[in-house]
């Protein structure tokens, strides 16, 4: 069984139906020091030295809900088949993955993968000219390079590498529709195929 399937193989009725709460990850300021978020926080190694101010990707920040109808399920299905993933892990991942959280900082930006299990919560931290490391988006072992390659008032652009089994490059476009909601536009390439896959989101109330 592949890592990817070890850790979502949760029984269904464990499930909620309903989105978690968001973490700390957010906060639109740096918690007190004395407060329990701080600390889990610098447990993490999520803190900065000093509590950087926000970046020109305000409007990225914050919670966002995967709309289905919008996106491009098909294309996403192809990606995970392009990525060697098994039924099971795709249609396991599909199931789990019900939004992102994305927070930016000066220092760089942090995106959450929402899921609908409890304290399970991807996180993927890009800097501005510098690289990160990131586990891969196919779950495998071994680390994805990245890099935040653009950033600005409408969006920003990441791209993620790794090498190993199924090598593949992943470049991803985050921005603002004129309805106010976000589509990432991804374009990956494993073993030399192509491919283009959008997703739309739309902001929590």
């Amino acid at each position: 069984m592949s890592s990817s399937a070890r850790e979502l193989l949760i029984p269904a009725t464990s499930w909620s139906t309903q989105p978690r709460k968001c973490s700390n990850l957010c906060k639109t300021s740096a918690p007190s020091s004395a407060s329990l978020g701080h600390m889990v926080f610098a447990q993490l190694g999520l803190l900065p030295t000093a509590w950087p101010r926000r970046t020109t990707t305000t409007m990225l920040h914050g919670r966002w809900r995967k709309d289905y109808k919008a996106s491009d399920m098909s294309s996403l299905h192809r990606a995970m088949k392009a990525m060697h993933l098994s039924r099971f892990d795709s249609a396991a991942a599909i199931r789990v993955l019900k939004g992102l959280e994305i927070c930016s900082w000066e220092d760089g930006v942090h995106v959450g993968y929402l899921t609908t299990v409890p304290f399970y919560k991807p996180v993927e931290r890009f800097r501005p000219h510098e690289e990160t490391t990131n586990a891969r988006r196919d779950r495998r072992s071994g680390p994805a390079r990245c890099k935040l390659v653009r950033t600005g008032a409408d969006g920003m652009e990441v791209e993620l590498i790794w090498d190993g089994e199924y090598p593949g490059i992943i470049r991803e476009e985050f921005t603002i529709r004129p309805d106010g909601r976000l589509e990432v536009k991804g374009r990956l390439s494993v073993e030399g195929r192509d491919l283009i896959v959008t997703q739309v989101y739309e902001r929590y109330p």
